[in-house]
């Protein structure tokens, strides 16, 4: 249901219902502790970070250096926000935290999780009774980073 999200998420929940799929409920799951290889796309700032999760762009690097400087510190940094969809994860807030948790060989990270309940709906039609073949995977639906 459409209605348990808010703002940007009901934007998302509507391209997931475009691509065959509907959000019918979301819950917190807590604070968990998420291999970073199960993290394949992004809310947001899908133009920022590669597949891998190195910056993209020069404008991205002061961000990255300080919160690569507060990690090689040990300054504790608040865990990162992510969506799961089944067994796949999708950044909310923290792809920074994620880069450079990359960049230094972790391979979890801390998560605040909200996991969202989706069911497949109906193959959609263009006037005909022939069903239009999905083009988009469940990870492209929220851009892949």
């Amino acid at each position: 249901m459409i209605a348990v999200l808010s703002g940007v998420h009901q934007l998302m929940a509507k391209m997931m219902y475009g691509c065959g799929l509907r959000v019918t409920g979301s819950h917190y799951a807590g604070l968990q502790t998420v291999p970073i290889n199960r993290i394949c796309g992004s809310e947001g700032k899908s133009n920022d970070f590669d597949t891998r999760f190195r910056p993209l762009s020069e404008r991205l690097r002061d961000r990255w250096v300080s919160v690569f400087v507060a990690r090689y510190t040990n300054i504790s940094l608040p865990a990162v926000e992510l969506v799961q969809v089944g067994d796949r994860y999708f950044v909310r807030d923290g792809h920074h935290r994620i880069s450079v948790a990359v960049a230094l060989g972790q391979r979890d990270i801390d998560a605040e999780v909200t996991f969202w309940e989706v069911v497949e709906t109906p193959a959609l039609t263009l006037g005909t009774s022939q069903p239009v073949h999905r083009v988009f995977r469940l990870t492209s639906i929220i851009r892949l980073i």
